[in-house]
């Protein structure tokens, strides 16, 4: 029998692109406004918070004010406490 030569085909070169470099943004800090800070009667006014006005006169006291993150930490905290 004979052999047949089988020629193998030449690789191409497959030409990668240059990878582009990345330059990361400097990054922006976030300065958020603070807080407004509120009297006791002035929270009780509010709309914005919801619970019994009876709750909010226990809790907060009048000698300082509160922003509104402030005070539904302080009602969350009263109504977790143990009672006795």
């Amino acid at each position: 029998m004979a052999e047949k030569k089988v020629q193998s085909k030449p690789e191409k070169k497959v030409q990668s692109k240059p990878e582009k470099k990345v330059q990361s943004k400097p990054e922006k800090k976030v300065q958020s406004k603070p807080e407004n800070r509120y009297t006791k009667e002035q929270v009780l006014a509010s709309k914005k918070i919801s619970y019994s006005k009876d709750l909010i006169n226990a809790i907060l006291s009048e000698d300082r004010p509160y922003t509104f993150s402030e005070v539904e930490a302080e009602i969350k905290a009263f109504m977790k406490r143990k009672v006795n």
